[in-house]
This record gives C-alpha cells, structure tokens and sequence, in this order.
C-alpha cells in the first residue's frame, strides 16, 4: 500500500507546481499578521513568548548578521541571515526566503540563482516510516542526486538533493535539499526542511541553518473544546443542508488524528485509497458529526454519456461527515455516503466527552 501512495505521490508532484503557483500568487493579499518576522537591516531583537503559537519570532542570532527565528508552535528554531525574510505557515511551519517573499514573482517559489528559500513543515507519518523511505518519495529514482546520514540537533536525519520534478527549462526546474529528522516532542511527525535552488551560491547558508537548527517541546494542544456539542451539530446541518435536507445528526469529540487513523485502518481493511496529512494538526481537537438526510450527489468529474448512452441519474447522499474544529468552529473536512448510517470508521471512535 505505502508502495502505491509513493507511486500516486510522484504523478501529482508535477501537478503540485501550479496549485504552489497559484498560491502564492494569492499570497499577496493574505493580512499582514501572517508575515510575522520580516526585519530591515537593523532590527531591534524579539523574543518568542510561550504563548505565541503559530508565531515565527526572531531575536540576535550567535554571531554578528545572524538571526535566530523561532516558531513555538512548530517546537524548531534556526538562525538566518539578519536581511533574509521568514513567516509563518500552517501546522508550526515556516517560509524562509533571501529576498521579500510578498513582491517576488510566484510568492518567491522560483527564485533566482543568487537566492535562496527555504521551507520548513511538519509531515504527519503515524506509522513511523524509515527516513530513507521518505526521503525518496519525491519523483522518480533517476532525479536523486545524493542522499547521507547526517545529524541535526542530536537526532538522525537524512540530507537529500534531488533535482525537480518538473519540465526541463520550468521556472520550477531547480535542485533542492532536503532535511528529514524525527522530533522527540512530536512523535507521529517528520520535521522537514527543503531549501533551493541547492546548487546557488547561498546554499552554503541552508547548511549553516541546520548546523544550527534546534527542536523543543511544544505547548499542549487544548484539551477542552470550546465549540460545544450542540453547537457543532448545529453548523455541520447547515453545511450539509447546501446540498439537500439534513435530518438527524450524532456528534463525536475526538482528536483529529484519531479520524486520521481510524480511516487509515478502513481503508488498508477494504483496499480503499487514503490521506493523511491533511491540513489540521493531528492533536487539533475536532468534532465528528455524522448528519443523515437526503442530499445531492457533488457535482464535478465525468463528462457527457456516449453516443447512443443514457444518462444515469447519480445516487442520492443519505449521510455526510463533518469534521468541525471544536476550537473555532470552522469545518475542517466532509465525507459523503450514499448508503449506510454514517461511515464504517466512525463507529471505532472513542467520544472523549465520556
């Protein structure tokens, strides 16, 4: 199976470019409270405070022209050229970059041959997958240049350069390293840091970062959910009550890697396809509210029957799953079913309001 989501990883790797492009095109107009370290040449230091989650902080770095940026959330912290640029990213990750990320072409995912960006993110791995493995599951063999052991903050990584997996002459087509270490704070994720284009005069400064990169626990995920019951049952009605009429509902309190892992195990069950590593972290308190009712199949996909075909009309929704973050409110994910009281996996959560 792991085999076949590899395989699956490499044909959408091409794909994956223009949904980054389109992205930071759109970059742009996210609010400012997203581009949280950007510092001129002479800044004056911050500290990072323990509350500051989701925050990349900066304060002097141990030499002079060296920044060290901090995310809290992401329990890492390395240190950069003061006049580099670096934000936050979703589930405690980082965009680093050489120039001002917001004014350059793509969101700065092409850069020149004199810079340098860097990317920092937490991949969810719940079956704890060799790092070779995974450090090979960008493209095709023939595109990797090099791979070694190395050491990162007193924890075995892998360091890989690879080149793109993209058409020769892409804007995209540039080598990267690629750091992947395992935190002892966050078990069920795999640090990884990618930094391009890796044969540019700046990517000595990427290898400077890791010889100063460090890991350190992350504050507790909240464990109490301020979205009550009734009040997610109440918003994933009425997100599914855009697609027909929602009847009756049942709610679960879980964490969200424990939907993660209970749709794993079904789908390695039923040979059915799978995700993981969604954009939710895996102890984000979540709600599992599973809405019965009569709704209208999605619209998208196919195309017209054949000549001489008849049309089929598609089957009626009876459930749909939604997933509501019992923090903000906001609906994370859905499934639907056309069949059946809800899907076979929810039946195997453990609803912790007992």
């Amino acid at each position: 199976m792991f085999a076949r989501i590899l395989m699956a990883s490499a044909v959408i790797a091409f794909f994956f470019i223009v949904v980054v492009t389109v992205a930071a095109l759109q970059e742009r107009d996210l609010p400012q409270s997203r581009v949280l370290a950007e510092r001129n040449a002479q800044p004056t230091a911050t500290e990072a405070a323990p509350s500051q989650a989701g925050v990349v902080a900066r304060r002097a770095g141990s030499r002079s022209g060296y920044d060290r940026i901090t995310s809290v959330e992401g329990g890492w912290s390395f240190e950069i050229p003061t006049a580099w640029s670096a934000a936050s990213a979703p589930m405690g990750g980082g965009e680093i970059a050489s120039f001002e990320l917001g004014a350059a072409p793509v969101g700065g995912n092409a850069p020149a041959v004199d810079q340098l960006r860097m990317r920092v993110h937490l991949m969810t791995d719940y079956d704890l997958t060799p790092l070779e493995t995974l450090a090979a599951r960008d493209g095709p063999p023939g595109l990797l240049v090099g791979q070694t052991h190395t050491n990162v903050s007193g924890r075995d990584a892998i360091r890989t350069v690879r080149n793109a997996y993209v058409p020769a002459g892409s804007p995209f087509d540039q080598q990267r390293v690629i750091w992947d270490l395992r935190s002892p704070f966050l078990p069920d994720r795999i640090v990884v840091v990618e930094a391009w284009p890796a044969d540019g005069p700046l990517a000595p400064e990427a290898d400077h970062a890791m010889a100063t990169f460090e890991l350190f626990p992350v504050p507790p995920a909240p464990t109490v959910p301020k979205i009550s019951r009734t009040n997610a049952t109440a918003r994933a009605a009425e997100y599914a009550g855009a697609f027909g009429t929602p009847g009756g509902s049942t709610a679960k309190l879980v964490l969200f890697k424990d939907y993660e892992k209970a749709q794993i195990a079904e789908a390695k069950r039923s040979g059915g396809p799978y995700t993981v590593g969604a954009m939710s972290d895996p102890d984000q308190l979540v709600w599992i509210v599973v809405v019965k009712g009569d709704f209208e199949e999605l619209k998208g996909g196919g195309g017209p029957p054949g000549i001489g075909a008849t049309p089929v009309q598609p089957p009626r929704l009876v459930w749909f799953t939604v997933i509501v973050n019992a923090i903000d409110g906001s609906v994370v994910n859905y499934t639907t079913g056309s069949r059946g009281d809800g899907p076979a996996w929810f039946d195997v959560l453990a609803d912790r309001t007992h």
